[in-house]
């Protein structure tokens, strides 16, 4: 449950959906820094096919899942 009631019965915010809702965040920068740095490095050394902005997606995507299982084995 996202909502714990206390005894003035307002709610409060679960601290651990707190934590999960902040790796959102910290997924969707890592993914577009990867992304922006692929762009930019595309941009600095031309070639044939967008080599470096995949490999920056990929990066990126690779370093928010090591975020995601890290943070939620704890």
């Amino acid at each position: 449950m996202y909502w714990h009631d206390d005894k003035s019965g307002r709610g409060k915010t679960d601290p651990a959906f707190m934590r999960f809702m902040s790796m959102a965040y910290q997924m969707g920068a890592a993914i577009g820094l990867g992304v922006w740095f692929g762009i930019w490095a595309d941009g600095r050394w031309p070639a044939a096919s967008p080599l470096f902005t995949v490999a920056g997606s990929l990066l990126g995507t690779g370093i928010a899942l090591y975020v995601v299982i890290k943070e939620a084995s704890k």
